[in-house]
């Protein structure tokens, strides 16, 4: 795996949160791949953190090519996506629920569909992602961070500005919780 892979997927804790840039989670014997986000390979695209988004290889990443090849105005909805969460640094829930409702807007679309050569277009693992449930947001836990009330002081544009995200973001037990 190539050192800006590597770092992808520390810096976006993809590993802890268990899924990818599309919502995918790691299957066994699957490898997280480099996907280039604005400059593709074929222009010359760097592997680099700012190109770059951590896919899984054998259902992400081959699938959001077959959306390319498709229908590729689907394609850059859904990288528009990845890039504003590159952006962000964080993998983040509006960005996830949106490309979850594109990838099955697409999916009714080419339900049934085949391939030139008679292949099935949308594989059944494509279909099989993350659980939307699973990544949300907390709405009413009270966690007290530098003796201010988090849900209250989020609330409050004022406050909001002042804490910053690692004060708002904390880890409990085996779940993440995004502010």
């Amino acid at each position: 795996m190539k050192e800006v892979t590597k770092l992808l997927i520390r810096e976006f804790k993809i590993k802890e949160l268990g899924y990818d840039f599309l919502g995918y989670s790691l299957q066994k014997g699957d490898i997280y791949t480099f996907h280039h986000l604005i400059i593709p390979a074929r222009f010359g695209g760097k592997e680099v953190k700012w190109n770059g988004a951590v896919l899984c290889g054998k259902t992400a990443h081959p699938y959001l090519h077959v959306i390319e090849n498709k229908d590729y105005e689907m394609f850059c909805y859904l990288t528009s996506e990845m890039i504003d969460m590159n952006i962000k640094g964080q993998l983040d829930i509006e960005n996830l629920r949106r490309i979850h409702d594109l990838l099955e807007t697409f999916e009714k679309h080419y339900s049934g569909s085949r391939t030139s050569k008679g292949k099935v277009l949308i594989k059944e693992e494509y279909t099989k992602r993350a659980k939307l449930w699973k990544i949300k947001r907390i709405k009413r836990t009270y966690i007290i961070v530098l003796g201010i009330d988090v849900k209250d002081a989020l609330n409050k544009e004022n406050v909001k500005k002042k804490l910053t995200r690692s004060q708002t973001c904390i880890k409990i037990g085996s779940d993440n919780y995004d502010w």
